[in-house]
């Protein structure tokens, strides 16, 4: 299929349907990331192994010119994600659509939101917004696993749910969760602020040294396991959910703050 044929079914979801680009050249730019996506997928289905993939992606985004292609661009490229569902390695793709917007930021430091489609996907793509390094990202749909992994700054909305360690190693930035995710949210979180105004799993702020977690819906168990800083926020009792292994003793952890409706309780 030709990349820049989009049926009306394909983004029949998609609020912003001027997202799709008309420049000129979009259908060489477009062509030459499939390229070296159906690479990057390749590889791991070879492998298996994801370090190979973390430690090189920079190389292979960056065969693709990334001043031929604007936002809009790697819109439309969200939108023929449906095509490689199938694909066994489909899950990392986030990592590849998270370093095609870190490269344009960084040579553009664009101010308008990136706009990424997940919503017309049966699939989730885990490690989507990693390394964020100051975008503004929309997220229209859900993710997987490891969302907003070590985000440096910037302003994340993701408008559906996502799965465990959401916003992992996070040392900066905004990231709001429209709706729920699972365990371990906010897992060794350094500075940032993390809302959720669904619902969170167990082991939220786990491992924690600074920043917010704001949990607005249920929260599950093993509330800040080994936290050692950082404010966690809550809006529903979660009485018998601390972990034992936070201390109410501020004088071992004095940055270390527990709320509920705005009343500290750690």
């Amino acid at each position: 299929m030709n990349l820049t044929s989009i049926t009306q079914t394909e983004y029949s979801n998609v609020e912003e349907k001027k997202i799709v680009s008309t420049h000129k050249e979009t259908s060489k730019y477009q062509s030459k990331v499939l390229e070296v996506y159906k690479e990057f997928l390749a590889i791991h289905r070879a492998d298996k192994d994801i370090q190979p993939l973390l430690k090189n992606l920079q190389k292979y985004i960056g065969t693709t010119n990334t001043s031929m292609y604007s936002q809009e661009d790697i819109t439309t490229f969200c939108l023929q994600l449906i095509n490689f569902e199938e694909d066994e390695s489909f899950f990392i793709s986030g990592l590849f659509l998270s370093q095609l917007v870190n490269d344009h930021y960084e040579r553009t430091h664009e101010e308008k939101e990136y706009i990424l489609v997940t919503n017309h996907l049966q699939e989730k793509m885990s490690y989507l917004c990693r390394k964020n390094n100051g975008a503004n990202i929309r997220v229209k749909g859900s993710a997987a696993s490891y969302f907003a992994d070590e985000m440096k700054e910037g302003i994340i909305i993701l408008e559906g749910d996502c799965e465990h360690e959401l916003g992992m190693h996070m040392k900066g930035g905004l990231v709001h969760v429209l709706g729920n995710c699972t365990v371990g949210c906010g897992q060794q979180l350094s500075s940032g602020y993390i809302l959720v105004f669904g619902n969170a799993g167990d082991c939220v702020g786990a491992n924690m040294k600074g920043g917010i977690v704001e949990v607005k819906g249920h929260v599950g168990t093993d509330i800040g396991i080994n936290m050692r800083g950082g404010l966690l926020k809550f809006h529903e009792d979660i009485t018998g959910k601390i972990s034992h292994t936070i201390t109410r003793d501020p004088t071992y952890f004095p940055d270390i703050q527990i709320q509920v409706n705005e009343e500290r309780i750690v």
